[in-house]
């Protein structure tokens, strides 16, 4: 397992629980029961709003994915499409399961991107997916791109987030489309440079992917970095997604998949 440090240093899963105390003392917090008036989070200044989730159980991705689509739910199946179709059918499957109870749509929210609405709760921060989300992919040309994701892939997503980057992001119920709700540890602090990143990242084991073999969105053009090792990918490493705290300079919401092999097997030759 790859977990970024306070100085991007590699930590190894046997010594996650001393990375969480001694390193991120925020992350270990015990995540909190939330009240409809959201009384209970009322720990800052913050004003918490009249928009609290109600009372319910909190749920790690990988969770929410193994007790409704199974224990060997890691994202796309073989012989799963990745089509409009079959995202809304495992919507469905998600609203039947009753697994998650619906939480009502943010009144008012600070800040809105093209996955989530996000409203700042103090301690932490509510986010309801408004959108499919996203994951990384080849093309019919073999470069890298990003499409939408099947529910799967985006818990397969925020799951790889906490293991390999520490954190405790939850799923705490759904929207009314079915759609994620979840809860993430709040971080406060200025953004990191793009050297900073670039030198956090390197140091962790990961790789830019040359430009030539990218195909994403201008915006994301650059963005995207691989981990031999791990086989894994992440894109949208940009600074408005990472925060330098005192613990160090950790990320927000990157979006991470698995390396499809043959753009794997493309960047190891090029490594020789």
């Amino acid at each position: 397992m790859v977990i970024i440090g306070a100085q991007g240093n590699l930590i190894d899963s046997s010594d996650f629980s001393a990375f969480e105390l001694d390193i991120h003392p925020n992350l270990v917090q015990e995540i909190p029961a939330l009240k409809s008036d959201a009384s209970q989070n009322r720990t800052t200044s913050e004003d918490l709003g009249e928009n609290g989730s109600g009372e319910g159980a909190s749920f790690s991705p990988g969770d929410v994915s193994r007790r409704i689509f199974g224990p060997d739910a890691q994202g796309v199946e073989s012989c799963q499409k990745n089509d409009a179709e079959s995202i809304q059918r495992q919507r469905q499957t998600i609203g039947l399961s009753g697994l998650l109870n619906p939480i009502p749509t943010l009144g008012n929210f600070d800040a809105k991107g093209t996955e989530h609405t996000v409203r700042f709760r103090g301690s932490f921060v509510e986010k309801h997916q408004h959108s499919d989300g996203w994951t990384a992919y080849l093309d019919h040309r073999g470069l890298l791109g990003i499409r939408r994701a099947l529910p799967t892939e985006y818990l397969k997503r925020l799951d790889d987030h906490n293991e390999y980057f520490g954190d405790q992001i939850r799923i705490i119920g759904l929207t009314r489309s079915n759609r994620f709700v979840s809860i993430q540890p709040t971080l406060r602090g200025g953004e990191p440079s793009e050297n900073e990143i670039r030198d956090l990242l390197q140091e962790s084991g990961w790789q830019r992917v040359p430009m030539n073999l990218q195909n994403l969105p201008a915006q994301l053009m650059g963005t995207a970095w691989w981990h031999e090792s791990e086989e894994r990918i992440l894109v949208d490493a940009r600074k408005p997604n990472f925060k330098k705290t005192p613990f160090g300079i950790l990320p927000i919401d990157l979006v991470i998949s698995e390396l499809p092999q043959a753009l794997l097997v493309k960047l190891r030759e090029r490594l020789i």
